[in-house]
């Protein structure tokens, strides 16, 4: 797990994702979804967890509420 969370941290990080941004992921509820939600974390950036379940425009709306770049 440490060694996908550490992947998915440098991609992030490859990215310009920094402190303090906000990264989105819709993902089901796969191992690929905790992975990216800790390496969000691991990055500093605050996660938001997106589900099949919400429709487009719940998806546009916290997208955009979030102040998201």
């Amino acid at each position: 797990m440490r060694r996908q969370v550490n992947k998915f941290a440098n991609v992030l990080t490859n990215l310009g994702v920094k402190r303090g941004d906000r990264v989105f992921l819709f993902l089901d509820r796969v191992p690929e979804l905790y992975f990216g939600l800790l390496a969000t974390l691991k990055c500093g950036a605050v996660a938001g967890p997106l589900f099949s379940a919400f429709g487009p425009e719940a998806v546009r709306d916290r997208v955009q509420d979030a102040g998201r770049k």
